[in-house]
């Protein structure tokens, strides 16, 4: 065995010195600059000792409408390749070229490096640098990352001369959606004055979700494990595993609430994954099949037995909560994106009680879940009529399976690259207008609505033509020069609706 973890370890020596090998040696930069009012791209390439870099294969070109034009450059010189076995052109020196620049309709120059060089004893790999540049700024694009040397996204500058005037979320009717528009009262983008009207509204919000297609499906299994009455032996037996199964629906809420207030992050990440998709499809799968009788789900036992099953039974009502509140969350329902927003307004206004909110629609979510479980008439008595009712679930819950099968393989052969955010936002600035800045996603089911209701409406149409429309894909939102302008602008959900206004000077 020692002889084993002794070979493994010379083993991964080894192959770290071999990709060490094959690293990058060489450098890129690239500059704009001004030269007696003349744009001035300057790219500069550093060869370290012992190396050089193939003439043939060093080029820079433009990616858009620009034009550019060699103004000077470092010469090279002529040396026999042992690897080519010919004599070609090589730099064996730092490389300095220096271009002039003619800009089409964009202000924003990008251009590509590419280049590929040697030592003595080994040949690297050819490589392409991506460089997005505005006046006196050295920007690289590597892997989708646009940051300036001081890590900020190289758009930044540009973002910062405009405020945010308006900002609304998830589906928003035609009239309300004007409203927002022309920044009126009734926008329904802003925090309602009342805080006990607003949290009187979340707790709403709440007993909602359980309205929704992704949560209604789980009902009779919702039952089956909590009980109702005499079937939880007894109705406080079923009042607290009621109480229970919404614990759980408030604690994933309130966590999930947390995480996406205090680190920033996206609500709408797990839509973007095709393997959280997949998981949903096989769960409504089963469910379906389930519901039909094609297989046999036995959830007696989370009913009956010794005290040992007795107490677990409260732990898989908790569970069962919690994955009633993440489907509902999957559906990303307007409710849940627009106290998210509150919330983390409140909170980064210095309000600490922002981070109670989501805990809150969790807890509106529950509300019926003990009384249920108690048999208290909240929900009909069991009869005869429930076997149609249940095969019934069964073709709704099938649908949901069809329709995450399609969406997981949506995202699965999705392969478009993300929208240079840079250049939308340099051309939008350049139409003097207001910029509308519309986040959307291939899965998000509130943006498509918009579409065939929301944005075909006449009067939003004619609304609409006061502003310049960045519609930015939002759909591989672990992107990372995605995530850099969801974090810019606070975005925590899909649809999200910017306004923007250039600050007065």
């Amino acid at each position: 065995m020692k002889r084993i973890l002794i070979s493994g370890m010379l083993l991964m020596l080894l192959c770290g010195r071999l990709f060490a090998q094959f690293e990058d040696p060489f450098t890129a930069t690239a500059e704009l600059s001004q030269d007696s009012g003349v744009p001035v791209l300057v790219v500069t390439l550093t060869v370290p000792d012992g190396h050089y870099l193939y003439e043939e294969q060093l080029s820079v070109e433009v990616v858009g409408d620009a034009v550019i034009g060699l103004k000077s450059g470092s010469e090279s010189k002529q040396k026999y390749d042992a690897f080519q076995e010919k004599t070609v052109g090589i730099y064996q020196h730092d490389v300095r070229f220096s271009y002039g620049v003619t800009f089409g309709a964009s202000r924003l120059l990008t251009v590509t490096v590419s280049y590929q060089g040697c030592d003595d004893k080994t040949c690297y790999f050819p490589q392409s640098k991506k460089f997005s540049l505005l006046p006196g700024k050295s920007v690289i694009l590597d892997d989708g990352v646009d940051q300036d040397a001081s890590g900020r996204p190289a758009w930044a500058d540009l973002a910062d001369q405009y405020e945010v005037k308006a900002r609304t979320s998830g589906y928003v009717a035609p009239e309300k959606f004007l409203a927002f528009l022309r920044d009126e009262e009734a926008a329904g983008s802003k925090p309602a004055r009342g805080m006990i009207l607003t949290l009187l509204g979340i707790l709403l919000g709440g007993l909602l979700l359980n309205l929704t297609p992704c949560v209604l499906p789980m009902i009779p299994i919702n039952l089956a494990i909590i009980g109702a009455g005499a079937a939880a032996q007894s109705k406080g037996r079923g009042f607290a595993l009621g109480a229970a199964y919404g614990a759980g629906m408030a604690i994933v809420y309130g966590g999930l609430g947390l995480i996406v207030i205090l680190t920033s992050a996206q609500f709408g990440a797990l839509n973007a994954s095709p393997w959280f998709n997949l998981a949903i499809t096989v769960l409504f799968l089963l469910m379906s099949m389930a519901m039909f009788g094609v297989i046999n789900v036995d959830l007696s036992k989370f009913q009956h037995g010794g005290p040992n099953q007795r107490k677990g039974s409260f732990w898989a009502a908790a569970v069962i909560g919690g994955v009633a509140a993440l489907l509902a969350g999957a559906c990303v329902a307007p409710v849940l994106l627009s106290v998210l927003v509150l919330a983390r307004n409140l909170y980064s206004g210095g309000n600490n009680a922002g981070l109670l909110l989501p805990f809150l629609l969790g807890v509106g979510m529950a509300l019926p879940w003990p009384l249920a479980g108690a048999g208290m008439g909240v929900l009909p008595k069991p009869g005869k009529w429930m076997e149609y009712v249940k095969y019934g679930f069964g073709v709704l819950i099938l649908g949901m399976a069809l329709y995450y099968g399609h969406l997981t393989y949506q995202l699965l052969s999705y392969n478009e690259k993300s929208s240079d955010f840079g250049e939308l936002l340099q051309q939008s600035d350049e139409s003097g207008k207001p910029i509308l800045i519309d986040f959307w996603a291939h899965w998000c089911k509130n943006c498509m609505k918009m579409e065939k209701t929301t944005f075909v409406d006449e009067a939003v149409v004619g609304e609409l033509e006061n502003f310049s429309i960045l519609r930015y894909d939002a759909t591989d939102s672990m992107a990372s020069s995605v995530k850099e302008v969801m974090d810019y602008y606070e975005v925590v959900g899909l649809p999200v609706y910017l306004v923007l206004e250039r600050k007065d000077e």
